[in-house]
């Protein structure tokens, strides 16, 4: 049994009713507005780095070095703790007059600071094995250019996960807003930064040192306006004092950490041979999938991560109300939420991948053979992008469960298949090879996670009925996107604004086709009794 279904008190179960009572389509709302802010901030700074940088060696050196410091100081220690604190965080406020959450905040404070200080020495001390090792298909000039930004991209790696440890704190108190509002403040100052170095085209060779230091104020950036709205807004300062009261919610958070670590370990293997791969083909293929890689994870740092932001708190509740039935409808739900939103998207971004990458980054250092390499990346790419969504969700459910083996095998199981997948497809197809790789692994995943959780949800079966409207929209969408794609030729050779004009209106089209095909048959279907919180 997990620490989270354990025996709780009628009045207990009351407060929770309560918690659970608060409506979380408004927050689900309102934390997508703040995501769809992101993703115009985010997407103007990719947009300038793709301007700047191009698909050059200097860019295909400068994305590795920052790809080390995000994957293990983003990527694994931050995203790890995000999911491992907050089932943990949300009993200690729940039973705030018996534990102590500043000590415990604290305490993950601390440690979280010590090892990530450890890893940043391990990283510094073989800087030159590690550039040499994963970038063996760059010259040696840019094997040395690698070293000195990831000297200076450093130490940020501790600062990610103690970023991301507040958005847990704030989370969990229902501040969504401004927990969300953190990645806006760090891709703006990024665009800043970026904006400058274009304006002023100062040589790559030299903007690159700048591009370090700018990424560097931005994490400390964001560092300083989430923990301002934990201290000045939740009240929280953590307690270093009484630290020793803590050590069995600590114990926990490390227990939920090491497993999930393992999970993105496999995923972030993926991750890097795939970047290996790249660095052995045509020069610029791996800033192409670095650029394809944002594309897809538009929908999921948008729509999924606004999904599962108001869902683990409130899944986290219903685990500890011990229903079943409850507990298996919001899991059941919230997969549902994701699909709606990621299956369209999915839809458009492939049939439409190469006017949005022609409108989006075709300017500057970024010319015609990199838009080529990247919407051949991105073909397969995008197909990764609903079993992501699904298995966001599913890895978050098998960690409130106590089921920690869960995500482990289909971790191992599907970085198996992926990496199989990703050499093979390789040679024989080049670079959509990566896509197509990813897209049967992220499949397997999802797959070998929903089969391993049947036991702790009711039947799926019932809930399928709510799909019908769902499928037939996207077939309704395939068939628009297809439709409006011809219009690109018109203005393939018109100017910037009227590009973006296009992408507008496809974008009204394609939207307002899969919204009215998918009310037009919910309207049409009688309501089914057991899956009514889905119609």
């Amino acid at each position: 049994m997990s620490s989270v279904e354990k025996k709780i008190s009628l009045a207990e179960k009351m407060k929770i009713q309560d918690l659970l009572d608060k409506p979380s389509s408004k927050y689900i709302i309102m934390v997508i507005a703040v995501n769809c802010l992101l993703a115009v901030v985010s997407f103007a700074k990719d947009v300038y780095m793709a301007a700047y940088l191009g698909t050059s060696a200097i860019a295909d050196t400068f994305l590795l070095s920052f790809f080390i410091v995000d994957t293990l100081g983003n990527n694994l220690m931050a995203v790890a703790l995000g999911v491992a604190v907050i089932p943990v965080l949300s009993e200690v406020f729940l039973y705030k007059n018996k534990r102590e959450p500043q000590a415990v905040i604290a305490g993950a404070v601390l440690y979280t600071a010590i090892v990530g200080v450890v890893i940043t020495a391990l990283l510094f001390f073989n800087r030159t094995t590690i550039i040499a090792s994963l970038g063996s298909g760059l010259s040696l000039e840019m094997q040395e250019l690698g070293i000195k930004l990831l000297i200076i991209l450093i130490p940020v790696l501790t600062i990610f996960p103690l970023n991301t440890l507040g958005m847990a704190v704030l989370q969990v108190n229902n501040r969504f807003v401004s927990s969300t509002a953190g990645p806006v403040v760090f891709n703006a100052l990024l665009f800043l930064g970026l904006v400058f170095l274009y304006q002023k085209s100062l040589i790559l060779d030299k903007g690159v040192y700048w591009l370090s230091i700018f990424l560097g104020f931005a994490v400390i950036g964001q560092f300083t306006f989430i923990w301002y709205f934990v201290v000045k807004k939740v009240g929280i300062i953590p307690n270093f004092k009484r630290l020793k009261e803590s050590q069995a919610d600590l114990v926990a958070i490390w227990k939920n950490f090491l497993p999930y670590v393992l999970v993105l370990g496999s995923t972030q293997i993926i991750y890097t041979v795939e970047r290996y791969l790249a660095t052995g083909l045509d020069t610029g293929t791996l800033s192409a999938l670095n650029y394809a890689f944002r594309l897809v994870q538009f929908p999921i740092w948008v729509f999924v991560a606004a999904v599962a932001t108001v869902a683990f708190p409130e899944i986290t509740r219903k685990a500890l109300s011990g229903e079943k039935k409850s507990f298996s409808d919001s899991v059941y739900k919230y997969l549902f939420v994701g699909a709606l939103f990621t299956a369209p998207l999915t839809i458009i971004l492939y049939v439409l991948r190469y006017p949005i990458i022609k409108t989006l980054f075709e300017r500057g250092e970024f010319n015609s053979h990199s838009v080529e390499i990247t919407a051949t990346i991105l073909s397969g790419y995008v197909f990764c992008i609903v079993w992501q969504g699904f298995s966001a969700l599913l890895i978050r459910v098998s960690m409130l469960k106590g089921s920690k083996t869960i995500p482990l095998k289909a971790a191992f199981l599907s970085m198996s298949i992926n990496l199989f997948l990703v050499w093979y497809l390789v040679e024989s197809l080049g670079p959509v090879g990566i896509g197509y790789a990813a897209a049967g692994g992220t499949f397997v995943n999802a797959l070998v996670l929903y089969l391993l959780l049947r036991k702790h949800l009711t039947d799926i079966r019932p809930y399928l009925y709510s799909l019908i409207p769902l499928f037939g929209a996207n077939i309704g969408l395939l068939f628009t996107s297809y439709g409006v794609k011809d219009l690109w030729f018109s203005v393939e050779n018109g100017s910037e604004i009227l590009k973006f004009a296009y992408l507008a209106l496809i974008s009204i089209i394609c939207i307002g086709a899969y919204l009215l095909s998918y009310l037009a048959i919910k309207r049409l279907m009688p309501i089914n009794t057991n899956t009514k919180y889905l119609q």
